[in-house]
């Protein structure tokens, strides 16, 4: 008879120990998917399942104390190894129904559940979170739990008797590797003493349950080990083969019951193999599902050694054929090593090797690619190194164009995105004199510089995924021509906001392709639609201020001409562009531009031109900023950050001059602390401090000095703008 939990005949501590045996299984399957994978539902169903039950039933936990022994559904108490996050789910959830027949210490408690969560590998202060709550027991007078302690009362003492034998077979055969081995080889029977002087009662079918227990903690080449000795020393001796096979099988199967099979698979023909062992004799002991994946990958090794060296279009097929059986076993070890042969034979000096080499491309890479993208990605990089190592031939070209298409054809663009962005590095580090590498990436670039293909990539914009867009706009990058960026051109007014900014960031890397684009676009008077106040049409704005924004992300000196034409345009916004356009090219061949547009009626524009000045701008600027100050003006501010960004003795002195008194413009400046003046005198301020040289910090201290205290009051009234830190700072001094 089993534990009753309310309406339900389940055994908890089974319940328990089928819950960590799904938990690792499923963690080791996981490992193989992505966590988008449709498996990983799959995988996970039967441990959440469990869960499920587990929460369900935690409502009639019944705990009893007897003495000094303590049960669970009458069952006595035995560490169970939980996972931790199980074990942190427990901790959390709220248990009710605990009945114990005497007072438990927070101590006695404490032990009791952490054997109960498994707790005792990881330590977890339980203790002194029950001394912290006062819980000296817990206690619930319930008729449900009183009838479900009474039901438990009933149980049989041969089935607990039974787990506590399970569990002490399970910690005999972990520590004791001799009483495991002995096991396995059938000569348990002589090691009978030893296990009763543990006190246990040996029974067959409770050691094989502690096996599989023991084999799920156990790592692969320790199995293997294990193995070894059921292994007949001679195999020309029929008697010892059959002496050894039984055990040998048992082991096997047990092992392949609490692991990865395919993986182990692969461990297991690998060490036999080495070991000398005849296939017949360990193929007999799996089942015709894990024979036939062995005979599988065994003969893909064989004919994937063979391709290496050239050999008939029948074995060729075959190859092929296996080839893709094998990504239906999920063996991404040994798919990949299959397509590094693959890639040998590609630039193989034999030609016979290289011509098969392509005839599996053709058929394999598509299943690969939708299959094992990993391993595909792994081998495209591989190619793209023939390249940078000279590595090429005829079929290795015809391979790269092969994958090119494949990839458009079914959308693979990750894989091609990443194939053409190395490509295209290669492609400008190429060396004068080697073209053998650049005729082929230009040639592979050429082969996707195709109208249709081109349109079919840009419309993928339109669905606005952007994962998705991420490689295409590398793709398209890579390709880069001009026919590219002219039809990029097109959908620079898109409604999508999404398409018009990944349709910025590719033009603004094609460079002098796309300067042509936007200096066609900028010259056409078609795109100079308005409306009746004179501003822009929205679409012919948002084509022009793209095309403004491109020339200076190509931060080229030659965007600077095409810029001279909207610089003068009459909508204002489209003029503000330029000088955004203007301050990211480096150099002084925008200076000229920006002076005229510091002239601007705009006063927004008049400033941005000057900030953008601060930065291209010397010395030999200074006269026409000198000329440009005034007082009064909403430009004086501006024109004092430039000054002061370009520095020196020119520079520092104007500035001086501003706060003398004496002199013209400084007497402008003279007590107009509450004045509009006011903002100038801290720039000014600012602008020495930005210079900082000995002449500029005595000004600042001087300045400091010279203010009444109601003065200093207004300026240093708020201790964290620039201007309080400076002539705090200064007066301190």
């Amino acid at each position: 008879m089993r534990p009753v939990f309310a309406d339900e005949n389940i055994n908890l501590l089974e319940l328990a120990t089928e819950i960590v045996r799904e938990c690792f299984t499923a963690a080791r399957r996981l490992k193989m998917y992505e966590p988008e994978h449709p498996m990983v539902a799959s995988v996970v169903e039967r441990p959440f399942f469990l869960f499920k039950k587990w929460f369900r039933l935690r409502q009639t936990l019944v705990l009893a104390q007897t003495g000094n022994s303590v049960s669970v559904s009458g069952l006595p108490l035995q560490p169970v190894v939980f996972t931790s996050n199980f074990s942190r789910a427990m901790g959390e959830s709220r248990v009710a129904n605990f009945i114990f027949y005497d007072t438990l210490s927070p101590t006695e408690l404490a032990l009791f559940l952490s054997h109960l969560f498994g707790l005792n590998a990881r330590k977890v202060p339980i203790k002194g979170y029950l001394e912290q709550k006062k819980v000296l027991s817990i206690e619930i007078d319930s008729p449900a739990a009183k009838l479900v302690l009474e039901t438990e009362n009933l149980l049989s003492s041969a089935y607990r008797q039974d787990y506590s034998y399970r569990y002490m077979a399970k910690t005999v055969l972990k520590n004791r590797p001799e009483l495991l081995a002995a096991f396995v080889t059938g000569a348990i029977s002589r090691q009978r003493e030893m296990l009763e002087r543990w006190g246990i009662e040996f029974r067959t079918k409770v050691l094989e349950e502690a096996l599989f227990a023991v084999l799920e903690e156990m790592n692969d080449a320790m199995v293997l080990t294990l193995l070894d000795t059921t292994l007949p020393a001679d195999f020309t001796q029929p008697e010892e083969v059959a002496a050894k096979q039984q055990s040998f099988r048992f082991l096997v199967n047990a092992a392949l019951k609490v692991r990865d099979k395919e993986k182990f698979l692969g461990h297991l023909k690998s060490h036999l193999d080495s070991k000398g062992v005849p296939r017949p004799f360990y193929e007999s002991a799996l089942d015709v599902s894990s024979r036939m994946k062995l005979e599988i990958t065994s003969e893909l090794e064989n004919l994937g050694q063979r391709i290496l060296e050239g050999t008939g279009a029948e074995e060729l097929n075959r190859y092929a054929d296996l080839f893709v059986k094998c990504l239906k076993l999920r063996r991404p070890e040994v798919v990949g090593h299959n397509l590094n042969s693959l890639a040998e034979a590609l630039v193989s000096p034999t030609a016979e090797a290289r011509q098969g080499a392509y005839m599996v491309a053709r058929k394999v890479l598509e299943p690969t690619a939708a299959t094992e993208p990993e391993q595909f990605l792994i081998f495209l990089r591989r190619l793209v190194g023939f390249v940078v190592d000279q590595k090429e031939s005829l079929e290795f070209a015809e391979t790269l164009l092969l994958i090119s298409e494949l990839c458009i054809e079914k959308k693979f663009y990750q894989p091609l995105g990443e194939m053409l962005g190395l490509l295209a590095g290669r492609l400008e580090l190429e060396e004068p004199g080697k073209p053998l590498g650049s005729l082929l990436i230009r040639k592979v670039l050429d082969n996707l510089n195709r109208m249709e293909i081109v349109q079919k990539l840009i419309a993928e914009f339109d669905t606005e995924e952007r994962g998705k867009a991420v490689w295409v706009r590398q793709i398209l990058t890579a390709i880069g021509s001009l026919e590219v960026a002219q039809v990029l051109s097109e959908k620079m007014s898109a409604p999508s906001r999404f398409v018009r900014q990944n349709v910025l960031k590719i033009l603004s890397n094609l460079g002098n392709n796309a300067l042509v684009v936007a200096a066609t676009l900028l010259a056409d008077p078609s795109n100079y639609r308005r409306r009746a106040d004179g501003t822009l049409e929205d679409e012919s704005w948002y084509r022009l201020r793209n095309a403004v924004h491109i020339l200076g992300n190509l931060r080229k000196d030659s965007a600077v001409p095409v810029l001279e034409m909207p610089a003068s345009d009459s909508d204002f916004r489209l003029r503000k562009e330029v000088v955004k356009a203007l301050e990211k090219i480096p150099g002084r061949r925008g200076l000229p531009l920006l002076k005229k547009l510091s002239l601007d009626s705009s006063e927004e524009i008049r400033r941005m031109a000057f900030v953008a000045m601060a930065d291209a701008a010397g010395e030999e600027d200074l006269d026409f900023l000198f000329s440009r100050f005034d007082p009064i003006s909403p430009d004086a501010i501006p024109v004092t950050y430039a000054m002061s960004c370009i520095g020196g003795s020119r520079a520092r002195d104007f500035l001086i001059g501003l706060l003398d008194p004496t002199s013209q413009l400084g007497r402008r400046l003279i007590d107009q602390t509450g004045g509009q003046t006011m903002p100038v005198k801290i720039a000014i301020l600012k602008g020495l401090a930005r210079i900082g040289d000995e002449r500029s910090t005595i000004k600042i201290r001087e300045v400091a000095d010279s203010l009444s205290r109601t003065q200093k009051l207004l300026l240093t009234s708020n201790p964290l703008s620039d201007t309080a830190k400076i002539l705090i700072s200064k007066i301190q001094k």
